[in-house]
């Protein structure tokens, strides 16, 4: 009986990797599309295009799969999800604004900190305790981020803020997930974001003039491109690998997309950082893992603070 349960538990591992590296992968080309839009787009200009063909994308998925929406829940708990969708929409606007200033893979390796501040707002709201041995990997985290962030030009520390304030927000939106979360659903997140993100940027570009264009037809096809990758792939992805394969793990894996997006920034933007920045990600991404290696068995890190929902 043991024996013929073994090859079952592999195959749910390998079914588990395959979601786990299709999620790293779409996340990752979706930080190189977003990024190659913003060279030539404004934020406003793309946005409403981006979450507007994820809308259409999570229509589709609704309508062919077996999964659904639960609006009895959602009603259920609507003042955790406006929450949710506040500190959703700041975060959006933020990574964008970041992004559009510095390296992609700088963005992603500062997205590290997330842990701590995921942390820190555990403690601050849920309660929770902070252990002395977490003290380590946050200690790398900050690390990290002091010399990625030290003596940089002002418009790259600019960038920086702006993408630590909207890992802030992001951290944030987490908590909520943790204290819903298992009402809610990873896929309802996901299409409320999308649908408040869409009708955001709408508002604002029928209320600021000149916010509204008509994108040439292959800028168009890179955001419904780009939009596929990251908001809809990526988080579906993430969906099935939670199927097949823990938390903790699956948070483990996504702790090294900063090195795809890096390696993918090189090959198609020509653009790096430079050594002091590769050293303080390598501390950040090092003081991820080793915090989520620690709480793998908890429900304290892994779902919550590494739910990719760009």
């Amino acid at each position: 009986m043991g024996m013929s349960m073994k090859p079952e538990k592999n195959i749910s591992f390998y079914y588990g990797v395959f979601w786990v590296l299709i999620s790293v992968i779409s996340g990752t080309m979706m930080y190189i599309f977003a990024k190659d839009l913003l060279n030539t787009q404004t934020q406003a200009d793309c946005c409403y295009w981006w979450f507007g063909s994820a809308l259409l994308f999570y229509s589709l998925y609704f309508i062919f799969s077996n999964d659904s929406i639960q609006l009895a829940t959602i009603k259920r708990y609507y003042l955790w999800i406006v929450l949710f969708v506040i500190l959703q929409t700041a975060n959006t606007i933020l990574f964008f604004a970041g992004l559009k200033l510095i390296d992609p893979s700088m963005s992603s390796f500062l997205q590290r900190s997330q842990v701590v501040f995921t942390v820190l707002l555990g403690m601050l709201i849920l309660g929770e305790r902070f252990r002395k041995e977490e003290w380590i990997p946050s200690l790398l985290i900050v690390a990290g981020l002091l010399l990625i962030t030290f003596r940089i030009g002002k418009l790259s520390l600019y960038g920086s803020m702006l993408i630590l304030g909207s890992t802030f927000f992001l951290s944030f939106s987490a908590i909520v997930i943790r204290k819903i979360g298992c009402h809610v659903g990873a896929l309802s997140f996901a299409l409320v974001r999308t649908v408040t993100l869409f009708m955001f940027y709408i508002f604002y570009a029928s209320a600021v003039p000149g916010s509204f264009s008509l994108l040439p037809a292959h800028t168009l096809m890179r955001v419904m491109l780009g939009a596929f990758l990251g908001p809809f792939l990526t988080v579906i992805a993430s969906y099935k690998a939670l199927e097949y394969m823990e938390a903790g793990k699956v948070a483990l894996f996504g702790s090294l997309q900063p090195f795809f997006i890096m390696i993918s920034a090189l090959l198609i933007f020509g653009t790096m950082p430079g050594i002091r920045g590769i050293v303080g990600g390598i501390l950040m991404v090092v003081g991820n893992i080793v915090f989520i290696r620690m709480n793998i068995k908890k429900s304290k890190v892994p779902i919550a603070a590494n739910m990719p929902l760009k």
